[in-house]
C-alpha cells in the first residue's frame, strides 16, 4: 500500500481540509452544508435542517523526534453530525433515527465515504485516504487510514430546538510539515 511508503509531511489544517472536502462529495450534501468547526457542536447551524462539522480533536507527539526528524503527530479528527426534524412527538425520535434521511442513516454515509474511495462498490473499494496532488501524482497525507474509533450516542443539542447530534471520532497518524509556507 502507499501509506508507508510514498507519503507526504502535512499539516492538521489540511487533514480536516480533506475531510471536510470528501464530507461534501456525499449524495445530498454540500460544501455549504459541511463546515469546518473549531468544535464538533456549531454554535449555529446552516438552514435547511442538515449540518457536518468537522473539527480537530486532541493530538499525542512521537517523544523523541528532533526538529530536523518528522514530528509524528496521532491526533484525532470529529466529525459532527446533526438533523433538524419536527415531525417526532414531544419524547419519541422514531423519524429522526430510522427515516431515510435520518441521523443513523448519516452516521453510515459518513463511516462508508471515510472507509472507501468508492463506497458503491462495497468490499470492492480500495480505503479512502486523504491526498495531495503533486504534479500528476495523488500524494498520500497519513501514515495510515483514517480510523474510527468511537461514536457517541444521539443527543439532543443544547440550546437548539428540535435539532439532534452524535460526534463520529476518528485517529489519523501524520508527519507533520514544519516548515513549508509558513513563514512566507
Amino acid at each position: 500500500m502507499a501509506f508507508l511508503n510514498n507519503r507526504d509531511k502535512t499539516t492538521q489544517d489540511a487533514v480536516i481540509r480533506s475531510f471536510a472536502d470528501r464530507l461534501a462529495e456525499m449524495p445530498d450534501m454540500n460544501s455549504e452544508l459541511v463546515i469546518v468547526s473549531d468544535q464538533p457542536i456549531p454554535v449555529t447551524f446552516a438552514s435547511g435542517g442538515m449540518q457536518i462539522t468537522v473539527a480537530p480533536g486532541d493530538s499525542s507527539f512521537d517523544v523523541g523526534a528532533g526538529h530536523a526528524a518528522a514530528f509524528r503527530d496521532l491526533c484525532g479528527v470529529i466529525v459532527g453530525v446533526f438533523i433538524l426534524n419536527r415531525r417526532d412527538r414531544p419524547g419519541r425520535s422514531e423519524s429522526r433515527l430510522l427515516r431515510k434521511k435520518s441521523l443513523l442513516y448519516w452516521k453510515r454515509m459518513i463511516l462508508a465515504h471515510l472507509a472507501l474511495e468508492d463506497p458503491k462498490l462495497g468490499a470492492a473499494s480500495k480505503p479512502w485516504e486523504p491526498t495531495r496532488w503533486v504534479d500528476a501524482d495523488q500524494i498520500p497525507l497519513l501514515r495510515s487510514i483514517p480510523v474510527p474509533t468511537k461514536a457517541t450516542s444521539p443527543r439532543d443539542v443544547d440550546g437548539q430546538d428540535s435539532w439532534i447530534g452524535m460526534q463520529i471520532y476518528y485517529q489519523v497518524e501524520f508527519d507533520w510539515d514544519l516548515y513549508d509556507g509558513i513563514f512566507d
